[in-house]
């Protein structure tokens, strides 16, 4: 459970409390919440439809995008995922996968350590856009790989747009950094995330 908790609170920045309620995917985001796991695929998905709404309609020649956003979790965690819910298909969220551990306090710590400024879950929640900087991942993937939409101005995400190739090649980096397996590969029609207006480069 700390494992996939972990995962989930980095490439989210959701408390590590509301990562162990995530639903697990049931057909689409019904309205009730705004994410969910998919075991099968292998994914976490956001909606940041609330945070960004198109500006304009999608015009002919651009990249198929919307502001649902699919981040591919490591294969390892994916593997596990599916065999937890093969034990307990009739888990609904993801703590319920794990129902014999509990889910840590967000101001505790993630791992032992006597350092002044230390390793809490809440800390974690926004440490990996900032390292994905100082790694020299762009502003906007670090945003999208991170979910954490502050290191780019708002109205970027009314112009811009990620495709889901460079989404992969930005957690391929993130993955390897962190020591984790690669990503899992999501089905070749993924929407971009972000505006529906950025022209293919062949328009």
């Amino acid at each position: 459970l700390l494992g996939a908790l972990a995962v989930l609170v980095c490439v989210t920045t959701f408390s590590v409390d509301v990562v162990a309620e995530l639903p697990l995917k049931s057909g689409s985001l019904d309205g009730s919440w705004l994410a969910e796991v998919d075991v099968q695929s292998g994914a976490v998905t956001v909606d940041y439809g609330f945070v960004a709404h198109e500006a304009s309609a999608p015009i002919s020649g651009a990249i198929p995008s919307s502001y649902i956003c699919t981040r591919p979790l490591p294969t390892a965690l994916a593997d596990r995922l599916r065999v937890r819910l093969a034990r307990y298909p009739d888990a609904r969220a993801l703590n319920e996968l794990f129902p014999d551990e509990t889910v840590p306090a967000h101001d505790s710590l993630v791992f032992p350590c006597t350092d002044q400024i230390q390793p809490t879950w809440a800390r974690l929640r926004r440490s990996v856009g900032t390292y994905l900087r100082e790694s020299g991942v762009d502003n906007l993937l670090a945003s999208v790989v991170s979910g954490d939409l502050t290191h780019v101005p708002r109205s970027k995400l009314y112009y811009a747009c990620v495709t889901a190739e460079e989404m992969y090649g930005a957690f391929q980096t993130f993955y390897h950094l962190a020591g984790w397996s690669e990503p899992t590969r999501l089905s070749p029609q993924s929407l971009a995330f972000g505006c529906q207006v950025v022209p293919t480069l062949e328009a």
